[in-house]
C-alpha cells in the first residue's frame, strides 16, 4: 500500500482549461486523461489524500467511482457546491516523528508543521517557505503533470529544493 496526494482535478470544469492553461481540448478529454494518469499510479489498495476541488458543481459524481484507491477527501473552496463535499477541512498525518498538515488553501497551512501539503494555487507556485522552518508543497495536478504524487516524491522534492536554496543562499553570502 502506498499513500498518494493530489488536488485540484476540477473534473467536468470546462473553464479550468483556460484558467490554468491546461493542455486539453475540452473537459471530457481532460477528465479522461486525469483519470488515466491517476489510475496508472494508484492501485485499489492505495490511499489517496485528495486536497479538494475534485469535481465541478452540479456534475455527475459517478465519474469519481472510476478512480482507484481509498480516497480521503479534504474540502476545497469549490467543493461546497458539489455532491462530494467533505466535512474535513484540514487534517494531520504523523509519519515517524514528523507531523504533516494537509489542507486545500495555503492560507490555512500550519506554520508549526515542517511540511504542509496544499492545493488551490494551481500553477502559481510549486513550493514555498512558510516562516523559517515550514514548507508548503503544492500537490495540485497542474504542478505534477496531472498525476498524484507519493509521500516519498514529496519528501524528495522538498529535500532537493532545500539543498538548492541553501546552496543559493551560501553563494550570495
Amino acid at each position: 500500500m502506498k499513500r498518494f496526494f493530489t488536488s485540484d482535478m476540477h473534473l467536468h470544469h470546462e473553464n479550468i482549461i483556460r484558467y490554468s492553461d491546461r493542455p486539453f481540448k475540452n473537459a471530457e478529454e481532460m477528465n479522461e486523461e486525469i483519470i488515466r494518469r491517476f489510475n496508472e499510479r494508484v492501485k485499489s489498495e492505495d490511499i489517496v489524500y485528495d486536497l479538494g476541488d475534485r469535481l465541478f458543481k452540479g456534475k455527475d459524481k459517478n465519474i469519481l467511482n472510476r478512480l482507484n484507491g481509498k480516497i480521503i477527501h479534504i474540502c476545497g473552496n469549490h467543493d461546497g457546491n458539489n455532491s462530494v463535499s467533505s466535512d474535513i477541512q484540514k487534517c494531520y498525518l504523523y509519519i515517524g516523528n514528523e507531523k504533516i498538515c494537509l489542507v486545500h488553501n495555503p492560507e490555512y497551512a500550519d506554520p508549526e508543521c515542517k511540511i504542509n501539503l496544499v492545493g488551490h494555487v494551481h500553477k502559481s507556485w510549486k513550493i514555498r517557505r512558510l516562516g523559517y522552518n515550514s514548507i508548503m508543497l503544492n500537490v495540485g495536478v497542474d504542478q505534477w503533470n496531472y498525476y498524484p504524487i507519493t509521500l516519498e516524491e514529496a519528501f524528495n522534492y522538498i529535500s532537493n529544493w532545500k539543498k538548492s536554496t541553501d546552496q543559493q543562499y551560501r553563494l550570495k553570502m
